[in-house]
């Protein structure tokens, strides 16, 4: 399966594109292959793109003056990726996304993206279910870092994400429920 079949797969679940607005969305995407380790955005430059992740797994983190790194999330297959507001509003990204292992992107200029909101519902609808779960997910990390120790959050991200684990080196999953690795080590021994 082609990368932009894979996306209008994905997209077919949220809601039908018509064939002609397909065509027309076509005609703005790129492939974006990174390799393991590579950089897809930095904090603090700008990004005006949009990915899709086809194949593979990238994570976003934040990164403060000593150099330590804060996990905020990991994108894997199907889903997108995008630092918004640097996309939405042109700023300079917060936090920056590495490839956890090589990775297909479909990418999306976002100024591309606003002139298919304006030519048919079907994109403006797409854009809100996005945002939706965007902040569906923002929610749920928050509730999650706020009200649940750190065993629960380990077993809640084992539990929903156990696939994923085993392909995420255990620093970045500690980093993700907030502990440090000696301190994963020792929730993983109980």
């Amino acid at each position: 399966m082609d990368a932009y079949t894979a996306l209008k797969d994905s997209l077919a679940a949220y809601l039908p594109i018509p064939p002609d607005q397909w065509l027309q969305f076509v005609r703005y995407l790129n492939v974006r292959n990174l390799k393991a380790d590579e950089v897809y955005y930095s904090q603090g430059q700008k990004y005006e793109e949009i990915g899709f992740v086809v194949k593979g797994l990238v994570y976003n983190f934040y990164s403060n003056d000593k150099g330590e790194e804060f996990v905020k999330n990991f994108v894997a297959e199907g889903s997108t990726v995008a630092s918004y507001m640097s996309v939405v509003r042109e700023l300079p990204a917060v936090y920056s996304c590495v490839a956890v292992e090589d990775t297909h992107l479909v990418t999306v200029k976002y100024s591309d993206l606003k002139k298919l909101y304006e030519s048919h519902s079907c994109w403006e609808r797409l854009g809100r279910l996005n945002a939706e779960e965007c902040l569906f997910e923002t929610e749920q990390r928050e509730q999650q870092l706020l009200m649940m120790n750190a065993t629960e959050r380990y077993e809640l991200f084992m539990k929903q994400n156990a696939a994923l684990a085993n392909r995420l080196p255990q620093y970045l999953i500690a980093s993700y429920i907030g502990v440090s690795p000696v301190t994963l080590s020792r929730i993983r021994g109980k």
